[in-house]
């Protein structure tokens, strides 16, 4: 397994930790408002893998509940009326769902810049190695030639199926 495929097995580790996360979370609270749940959307089309999002049930129901940031998450625990009963439950699953959050940014980040970078010069050489093999057969044409034209063809040794089309 190459560092990509680990960092992309990470991801999915990280994203099945968030899923039961949620499980949890959507069992320690009450169905009211102010319940914090963490949810995975596409975005940008179904093209893209589903991200994470922390939302907030609200006052009234809607189609797409309120986003909220990962930043001080845990604080965002009720500790009021029937949230109280599994408070701290909930602070320990926010604290530990902001720091996957973060950690999965990070290594989402590492991806990106290593399928950028790859690309970037995976593009950049293949007009130098188109180059390079288009030498390498005008230098292979020429050294059989010389080898021919000294009576000395049988020293030369092919470079592969058939780069050359040489006649004999």
């Amino acid at each position: 397994m190459n560092n990509l495929d680990a960092f992309k097995n990470e991801l999915s580790t990280i994203d099945a930790t968030l899923v039961k996360i949620d499980k949890i979370l959507d069992s320690a609270q009450p169905n009211l408002p102010g319940k914090i749940r963490i949810k995975f959307w596409f975005s940008r089309g179904h093209d893209k893998p589903a991200e994470p999002f922390i939302v907030e049930r609200t006052q009234v129901p809607t189609k797409i509940p309120l986003r909220i940031t990962e930043l001080n998450l845990a604080r965002r625990a009720k500790s009021r009326g029937l949230f109280a009963k599994n408070y701290m439950s909930t602070y320990a699953l926010l604290t530990l769902a902001s720091e996957l959050l973060t950690y999965r940014k990070r290594i989402k980040k590492l991806i990106n810049e290593f399928e950028n970078r790859a690309r970037g010069t995976l593009n950049g050489n293949a007009n130098r190695l188109h180059e390079a093999k288009k030498e390498l057969l005008i230098l292979d044409q020429k050294v059989y030639n010389n080898l021919l034209a000294h009576g000395k063809e049988g020293y030369y040794k092919p470079i592969g199926n058939p780069l050359l089309n040489i006649k004999k």
